[in-house]
């Protein structure tokens, strides 16, 4: 993006409106770049600037969320998007190039089905088997989130003794 727009100062959001502009991308890619609820942007700041713990992401059909704490998760999400960004970014280079490429990622955005949960700290902890006490509230919530994942999952420890007792 940057270098074809030769503009290596601007944000993301302004050099998208500015591919869109110059006809490199239309509506519905500038939309998947942009929408801060389950765009390239919000995906970028969930890794960037979150706490992991905190999200999840939801494939709508599944039963299942996937936490980004979880490496595997960065692997679904990619299994989704991956086609849709390389075409972008042919799309975004194909004016300097030799060969002419007839790129439509539209069919492609319009099937993405995912969203992401914000979890609570006292969600995770229920999730875990952990019970949560009158000192809790006294906790900020960044000191929430690191409990919750160096915490062991109550529930899964109740199993292996379980198995163990027999």
């Amino acid at each position: 993006m940057k270098s074809t727009l030769n503009d290596f100062e601007d944000t993301f959001y302004n050099l998208n409106l500015r591919l869109k502009e110059k006809n490199l991308i239309n509506e519905l890619e500038l939309k998947f770049l942009n929408d801060k609820k389950v765009g390239i942007r919000k995906i970028r700041n969930i890794l960037a600037h979150a706490n992991l713990s905190k999200y999840d992401l939801d494939i709508i059909g599944n039963e299942i969320t996937f936490p980004f704490t979880e490496n595997e998760t960065c692997l679904i999400l990619y299994q989704h998007i991956s086609t849709i960004i390389s075409g972008i970014i042919l799309k975004i280079l194909e004016p300097s190039m030799i060969v002419n490429y007839e790129i439509n990622t539209n069919s492609q955005i319009e099937k993405l089905k995912f969203n992401f949960i914000t979890r609570t700290p006292e969600e995770l902890m229920k999730f875990k088997g952990i019970e949560i006490n009158a000192e809790w509230e006294k906790l900020d919530e960044a000191t929430k989130y690191r409990l919750v994942e160096n915490s062991s999952d109550v529930n899964v420890l109740t199993e292996i003794f379980k198995g163990l007792k027999q």
